[in-house]
């Protein structure tokens, strides 16, 4: 199943998770605390009540800590997706969405606001910009550039453009576009 289905009724056939896709290719819900509280209420191990807290929240995700209220052996951690060296995962792919399909930051940021969403600020998602996103698109274009490049190496080629130049001090210069 690829992406969002296009129906407008609700899924038919169960879908199997499994954590062997990359966390691109995985399914993000949006998932209410309500139904985090009542999930994680009762001990799996001993079927005793547990108090649910969120330890951590860095932008979207967030760490929650399960303690069984019988037997603090019974505590277990879980967390709403993986960290790469530190960063969650959900973050740096919500930065390149972000950029990538040409949203505007704030729209994005207000929408998730406004219905409760954890989400990144705009500090964080420029800081996420700047560290991963934009340096990868570089990095994919500049190896795009030169395999092109190399394409050309020992053929003869054309430049040829009709683009005028006018900049302080000059006037109408001739040059080849790129």
């Amino acid at each position: 199943m690829e992406g969002c289905p296009e129906k407008d009724k609700e899924q038919d056939e169960p879908i199997i998770l499994t954590s062997e896709k990359s966390v691109k290719d995985q399914l993000k819900f949006i998932v209410c605390e309500e139904a985090i509280a009542t999930t994680f209420s009762v001990c799996l191990k001993c079927g005793s009540r547990c108090s649910v807290l969120v330890t951590s929240i860095i932008g979207s995700y967030c760490k929650i800590l399960i303690s069984c209220l019988s037997s603090a052996q019974h505590n277990i951690s879980w967390s709403t997706g993986p960290l790469m060296n530190r960063l969650p995962a959900f973050n740096l792919l919500m930065a390149a969405s972000i950029l990538s399909t040409s949203m505007e930051s704030n729209k994005t940021m207000r929408f998730m606001e406004s219905l409760n969403i954890l989400c990144f600020k705009r500090r964080e998602l420029s800081n996420i910009k700047s560290a991963y996103v934009i340096p990868a698109v570089i990095s994919v274009w500049e190896m795009e550039q030169h395999k092109l490049l190399d394409d050309l190496k020992g053929k003869a080629i054309e430049i040829a453009s009709d683009m005028r130049v006018d900049s302080p001090g000059h006037c109408g210069l001739l040059g080849a576009g790129s």
